[in-house]
């Protein structure tokens, strides 16, 4: 998967669905001091292999962490782990941006004049999609536009130019 610019249309806890007293065992990528939760949310976008991230929040747990500690994770199975004696909360990625990504004949319906936002809404009442293909300004000779939404039945990115086509592809993350 791409790294996502930090300025790109996900950043942010739009793309995270907040799991109160939630956390996940053994999976840390790395350990950020004093964040806020927008911010933290920017690291895991820009982590490659994060499934989501834990946020130090004060329950008065045991356990070692505090408010504003930020942990992005390789994983988001939260079974067996204690967020409130951890003193976290875990916040699970909804989708992963693949930057150029497109797939090749698995459209299901093409939405004009979408945000990011929108469409991930759209992929989610759509029962078939794993993922959608955005359009974005890339200068490519695709007919694809900004704002273009088209949801898709499958997340095989291979042997598609995203960029050609003036697309981004957001997986749903698993």
């Amino acid at each position: 998967i791409t790294k996502m610019p930090s300025n790109a249309p996900t950043s942010g806890i739009a793309n995270y669905v907040h799991m109160a007293k939630g956390c996940v065992n053994g999976k840390n990528i790395k350990l950020y001091k004093n964040k806020s939760v927008k911010e933290c949310a920017i690291i895991c976008d820009n982590t490659p292999s994060c499934k989501g991230f834990e946020y130090g929040v004060s329950y008065g747990g045991q356990g070692r962490y505090v408010t504003g500690d930020c942990q992005p994770q390789s994983s988001n199975n939260t079974r067996n782990c204690s967020g409130k004696y951890h003193n976290l909360d875990f916040y699970k990625r909804k989708y992963n941006h693949i930057v150029g990504g497109c797939v090749n004949g698995k459209n299901i319906k093409l939405y004009k004049n979408k945000s990011v936002k929108e469409c991930m809404a759209i992929c989610n009442n759509t029962p078939r999609c794993k993922g959608f293909e955005y359009g974005v300004s890339y200068g490519g000779p695709g007919r694809y536009v900004k704002g273009d939404c088209q949801p898709q039945s499958s997340n095989n990115t291979r042997n598609c130019k995203g960029k050609y086509h003036n697309l981004d592809f957001y997986s749903r993350a698993s």
